[in-house]
């Protein structure tokens, strides 16, 4: 994941249905040149459904942290929180957030502002900001990590010993500070595609077969 120096301008908005004060949230150009590539190349990434008014839909990071919505905020793009460099993105968020950019999260309605409440709380806690977390993505997490413990980690390793992380899930934070560099501002979710499968290795399996001769085998990779 390339980090964007603190280049140019986003805005933050509210995004198509939200939940109290947290997400979703939409990024979208402030109408520069600069912006409008990084919103528009981003977007590409995103499923129809997690895109709005021109942006792409997002969740934040930091609970304590708050911006002005429709207000205009420089970026990076980074690993971590801006407020916490020593703590990445766990895994347990990049894994439901990659599926929800990809409109395929399941138990997750795309115009319900309950379903955007039980994400975002569930984002909060397996980042430390909440005590608890709704049930609503539980059986997702434990079929992938084998626990909620697990999913909160910085790294994740599949019985195969394949380690996975935030950006094995093409997830990484976009770290919103004010117009003069003012960091911390604001911590959200960004999807920049998948830069491998954090699947325990049955992908890559399968492409291999693949290149072998057995199409059949083939798995489409989103």
């Amino acid at each position: 994941m390339a980090s964007s120096a603190y280049a140019t301008n986003i805005v933050l908005d509210y995004g198509s249905v939200h939940s109290g004060v947290g997400g979703e949230f939409v990024v979208k150009t402030d109408g520069t040149a600069a912006s409008t590539a990084f919103v528009n190349a981003t977007m590409a990434n995103y499923n129809s459904l997690a895109t709005y008014q021109g942006g792409f839909e997002t969740f934040c990071i930091e609970y304590n942290e708050h911006f002005s919505p429709g207000s205009s905020y420089t970026y990076q793009v980074s690993p971590n929180a801006i407020s916490t460099p020593s703590d990445p993105v766990s895994v347990g968020t990049a894994y439901l957030y990659s599926m929800f950019a990809q409109g395929s999260l399941s138990g997750y309605n795309y115009s319900s502002t309950t379903s955007a409440g039980n994400l975002q709380n569930t984002f909060w806690f397996l980042e430390g900001d909440q005590p608890s977390m709704p049930n609503t993505f539980l059986a997702l997490l434990t079929t992938e990590f084998g626990s909620v413990a697990a999913a909160q980690g910085d790294s994740f390793t599949y019985n195969n010993g394949n380690v996975v992380n935030a950006a094995s899930f093409g997830v990484a934070a976009l770290n919103l500070g004010g117009i003069a560099n003012n960091w911390p501002n604001q911590d959200q979710l960004v999807y920049q595609g998948r830069q491998n499968v954090p699947d325990g290795g049955t992908t890559l399996m399968l492409l291999g077969m693949a290149m072998g001769g057995m199409s059949l085998l083939r798995r489409k990779l989103s």
